[in-house]
């Protein structure tokens, strides 16, 4: 376990993660840029897609909004969300 989390848990929070930075690269935006759009702070963005936090759904939608995803791009950050089991 790292930082309290169960194997579970610290898979789904790298898998948002993951998806998380690899849009963000795509949209060629920084950390400090979706942050101002999404209204989630650079630190926790960046804790997000190092896997050390697994954020909120309301951030997700945010951060989602902020990176101008389709609708299957935001479904698949809201089904790694919802599935701690990965």
């Amino acid at each position: 376990m790292r930082n309290g989390k169960t194997a579970a848990d610290q898979n789904a929070s790298s898998l948002i993660g993951l998806l998380i930075r690899t849009h963000r690269v795509h949209a060629n935006m920084s950390l400090r840029q979706l942050s101002a759009a999404s209204g989630v702070t650079a630190g926790s963005l960046s804790q997000i897609e190092r896997g050390y936090y697994t954020p909120h759904i309301s951030a997700i939608k945010a951060i989602a909004h902020a990176l101008k995803l389709g609708k299957m791009a935001r479904a698949s950050l809201i089904e790694a969300a919802n599935r701690p089991e990965l």
